[in-house]
């Protein structure tokens, strides 16, 4: 659901899924759980779209961290969010 609102551009809908859904997850699951890594990721990229890359940087190194003890350090989905992480400090065109 939080994809779909964030794909037509209802961000702060799409946010509160993603912030509701990790929060049960983290509840419920391991905090290091790839559950909790995927729903870090989708609230970082929303936040992202938004411009907000200083909260979306520490969502996105946590899950990093979750994917490279789970997963692996050349998994593809650890060198995903490792490349979205690095793309935080390439110059952005909506970047001033």
């Amino acid at each position: 659901m939080c994809r779909y609102l964030g794909m037509v551009g209802r961000y702060a809908a799409a946010q509160l899924y993603a912030a509701r859904a990790l929060a049960i997850d983290e509840g419920r699951a391991h905090q290091h759980n790839q559950t909790v890594a995927t729903h870090l990721g989708d609230l970082a990229e929303l936040l992202e779209a938004q411009g907000d890359y200083a909260a979306a940087r520490p969502l996105y190194e946590r899950a990093l961290a979750i994917c490279v003890a789970r997963l692996g350090a050349d998994h593809p989905t650890t060198n995903t969010i490792r490349s979205k992480l690095a793309a935080l400090d390439q110059p952005h065109p909506t970047r001033e």
